[in-house]
Formats: structure tokens, C-alpha cells, sequence
């Protein structure tokens, strides 16, 4: 079975029914719990993609949730290695400033939320 990382930022914020879709998959969660200090890896080595879960912080907090540059950095690295990600909540707010470096002028699909005027 393959793994997928997810990266969990407080107790409440979990997989919930992504967890069902994942095992219907065959996939295995890898949850790095950043809320109780688990370091954010390195690098998706043997991961078939990742998950970074909502909170309560914003995508520039990093004075107060230090972990967020090493976060970023990850998800900066699957993009480059072509892996999937899912951004789910606060994550969703990544994708602007990370696809702006990589593909200036590209417009990704988010879903939920309300629309934009």
C-alpha cells in the first residue's frame, strides 16, 4: 500500500471522511501532528502525496507557528516532484503565494468557500 503524508495542525482538525476515500484508495496516512511538535520531514521520500489539514493560523504566521516555513517548503517540494497535495481549510490559502513562484499568471480551481465579486 502506498502512504500518503498528511500534516495535522491541531487535535480537531483530522481526516475525518478523507480517511474513508484514502483506505477505498489503498492508502496509508502518515500523520505528522506539528500541534504536538512532530517536525514537518524533509522530503515525501516513499510518500504518494500529502495532505496539509486546516487550523487557525494564517499562511503568514510564521513567527508564531515556526513550523510553517518548513511546511511551505514541503509543499513547494511536491509541487516540484509532481506529487498530489491537498489543501484542506487554511491550507487552501497556500496555493496563491506558492503558484505565483512557480507558474506566474496561473489560475488554480478552489473549491468551497464563497465566490469572489
Amino acid at each position: 500500500m502506498s502512504k500518503i503524508l498528511v500534516l495535522q495542525h491541531v487535535w480537531c482538525e483530522t481526516l475525518g471522511t478523507i480517511a474513508e476515500a484514502l483506505a477505498a484508495a489503498e492508502l496509508v496516512a502518515e500523520v505528522v501532528r506539528l500541534d504536538e511538535g512532530q517536525p514537518v520531514p524533509d522530503d515525501l521520500a516513499g510518500m504518494a502525496g500529502l495532505i496539509v489539514m486546516g487550523g487557525p493560523m494564517s499562511v503568514y504566521d510564521h513567527r508564531r507557528y515556526a513550523f510553517l516555513s518548513d511546511e511551505l517548503r514541503l509543499m513547494e517540494r511536491a509541487l516540484a516532484e509532481d506529487k498530489p497535495i491537498l489543501g484542506v481549510a487554511w491550507a487552501v490559502n497556500c496555493w496563491p503565494p506558492l503558484w505565483a513562484r512557480r507558474s506566474p499568471g496561473a489560475i488554480g480551481k478552489r473549491s468551497g468557500g464563497i465566490p469572489s465579486p
